[in-house]
């Protein structure tokens, strides 16, 4: 069977299945669409509101999901797909059995790649996991939208899945339209199927990672020193002074600054499958970027040293003490570190062709996360006022920045 009659196959066999499986979305749509907002994010609140039909589709199993949204595994068998994704660690009887056991949170963290080179790859590669994952991912729903008529315009950008980047969506859209500067931004696992794609250079089709958060910068200053000792007192004899007063103490040190808080991480990208039956114009560039990691929060400045301590009390033929001298400021806090930048996500993109038509010319990206920038170190704390005024504090020390995360990939078949 030709790759085209496979991908046809596939695509109206998706289609159908969402069609037949399709249950009411059970959320609350009361929302109003903003007109002159340019960021439209996506998901089951905001669709009405956007004049797209949400509605749930129940999967019950991986086998379902690669035949819905997956790689087919025989243009992979023939050669006619390039498989994209690793190849999972095998899946022994002892670690089978641990993963049963385990929540759905350690699974995600230790499956990840088996789920994706199954559905988005060759499955035999992750056939041993099959088991593994029908038992603590499914049954499980796919958000489906479908969606007549969707218009971005230069400037607009879409965004689907943020708000949950472990989700599945399918969107289904007649008719979409970008002007030159519209953007599709997708975080989350998206599986999007364009019936008549009108087109402009200048547009972009990306698979994206969240941004890590900034690291916070605690308010205020180190608590200043405690004031030093007073001096003792003198002792004035009946012609002279007999004992003279003492210097006040020395100001106590200035509290440190506070830490800046680490910058988190930014999130690894999903899986992003776009299939368009006909396209008109300038293919979109496409990309793919793991998110940003968090900047680190500043550090404080530290406090300022205590004030030295007053000079003993003068009496008759005695002078009044020296007044002590100043505490040194407190050492500014350390700056936080920055997070590390998220791994970029796959795309695979298939695009029909009419007879006749040539292979569009796509600029694609793929980038991992920049690393967020370190917090800088805060200001040493001022000396203390004294005799002699306190040495100022260290400043504290800048955190480091966040490692870069690795590129994700790009599939492009045009048939």
């Amino acid at each position: 069977m030709e790759k085209r009659e496979i991908m046809q196959r596939q695509l109206e066999g998706k289609l159908a299945f969402l069609e037949e499986n399709r249950s009411e979305g059970l959320a609350d749509f009361t929302a109003k669409a903003d007109d002159t907002a340019l960021v439209h994010e996506v998901n089951e609140h905001t669709a009405a509101s956007l004049g797209f039909d949400f509605y749930r589709v129940e999967v019950p199993d991986i086998q379902t999901l690669k035949k819905l949204v997956g790689t087919p595994d025989e243009l992979i068998e023939d050669g006619s797909l390039r498989d994209i994704t690793a190849e999972p660690e095998p899946m022994s009887v002892e670690r089978e059995k641990e993963l049963l056991r385990a929540d759905r949170n350690a699974f995600l963290s230790q499956t990840c790649q088996a789920f994706r080179s199954y559905i988005y790859g060759y499955s035999n590669k992750a056939k041993s996991y099959e088991k593994v994952i029908n038992a603590l991912r499914f049954p499980t729903s796919v958000e489906t939208y479908t969606i007549p008529e969707l218009h971005i315009k230069r400037g607009e950008v879409y965004e689907f899945g943020k708000d949950d980047p472990e989700k599945h969506m399918a969107l289904v859209i007649d008719r979409l339209t970008m002007e030159e500067g519209a953007k599709i931004n997708n975080y989350c696992y998206a599986d999007i199927t364009v019936g008549q794609g009108n087109m402009n250079k200048g547009s972009v089709i990306g698979n994206c990672g969240t941004d890590g958060k900034d690291g916070i910068t605690q308010q205020g200053t180190g608590l200043p020193g405690n004031v030093g000792t007073k001096g003792s007192d003198s002792k004035s004899g009946k012609h002279s002074c007999d004992v003279n007063a003492g210097k006040g103490g020395v100001g106590g040190p200035g509290q440190p600054g506070k830490d800046g808080g680490n910058g988190g991480n930014g999130g690894n990208g999903s899986t992003l499958t776009c299939t368009f039956s006909h396209v008109e114009g300038a293919f979109p560039k496409v990309c793919c970027y793991g998110g940003a990691g968090g900047k680190g929060g500043n550090g404080t400045k530290g406090g300022t040293g205590g004030v030295g301590g007053q000079g003993g009390n003068s009496s008759g033929h005695c002078s009044a003490g020296a007044q002590g001298d100043g505490g040194s400021g407190g050492v500014g806090g350390n700056g936080g570190n920055g997070g590390d930048g998220g791994n970029g996500g796959d795309v695979i993109l298939t695009v029909f062709l009419d007879e006749g038509q040539k292979a569009f010319d796509i600029e694609i990206q793929a980038e991992g996360g920049s690393g967020g920038v370190g917090g800088t170190g805060g200001d040493g704390g001022d000396g203390g006022a004294g005799k002699s005024r306190g040495t100022v504090g260290a400043p504290g020390k800048s955190g480091d920045s966040g490692n870069s995360g690795n590129a994700g990939k790009i599939n492009i078949t045009q048939i």
